[in-house]
């Protein structure tokens, strides 16, 4: 009686991958993508049939929207099948698929790159690991305004919309010295009367999340 030589040949090549991939960098580098570019597509493929990571139509430049000739979630889930197969080609042949891949990527970078910008109307940003809401608000006025202010703590809020769920605090400062826009997070910035404002929010796109928090600012602590 004899047992079958495939688990051993199977133990054999993945200590060899293993061991391969201690020694040698660039093909431990080789691995990290190759199960990267297996892994995430096939996940975030999967997920353009379920929205559980997020509404991914959202997402969609609204110019495709306007040229296609299905709805946005349609093509959402075009690009999900897309996603899954170039996840599946990525473990079978990682040689002919890279360009499937590059493709995919070069998509999302046109894509993001033909979005249309959003308004907001203050600073924000998202907590450091540890960092409590107050650190986080003094930081962001530091690095989006160039504000070295003690901000005020005004209320605790959650936003749940298509694009996603955050929940946050909310603060205001008073400050009459020089404001320095961050270049590489505000495009263009300024303070406008509170009427100038509404105009802008009638015509203009603005970030959900930030305009509900705003809206409710005005409710509840906007002086009078």
């Amino acid at each position: 009686m004899t047992a079958s030589a495939l688990p051993a040949s199977a133990a054999h090549t993945a200590s060899e991958v293993l061991r391969r991939a201690r020694s040698d960098p660039a093909y431990a580098a080789f691995l990290v993508l190759r199960i990267g570019f297996t892994v995430l597509p096939i996940v975030f493929g999967l997920d353009k049939f379920t929205n559980v990571l997020t509404k991914w139509e959202v997402y969609l430049a609204p110019w495709i929207v306007d040229m296609s000739p299905i709805s946005a979630h349609q093509v959402m889930l075009v690009v999900g099948v897309i996603e899954i197969v170039a996840g599946v080609a990525v473990a079978i042949k990682p040689r002919y698929a890279a360009y499937i891949v590059a493709a995919w990527l070069a998509g999302i970078i046109f894509n993001l790159l033909s979005y249309p910008g959003f308004y907001d109307v203050g600073a924000g940003g998202v907590n450091a690991a540890g960092e409590s809401y107050e650190g986080c608000a003094r930081r962001e006025l530091e690095e989006e305004l160039g504000v070295s202010a003690e901000p005020v703590f005004r209320f605790l809020h959650r936003y749940e919309g298509p694009s996603g769920r955050v929940w946050g605090g909310a603060f205001d400062v008073v400050w009459d010295g020089p404001i320095v826009w961050q270049p590489s997070e505000v495009v263009w910035g300024a303070f406008v009367p509170l009427v100038e404002a509404d105009a802008m929010i009638a015509r203009e796109p603005f970030c959900p999340d930030g305009l509900e928090v705003f809206r409710r600012w005005r409710r509840e602590v906007q002086p009078s």
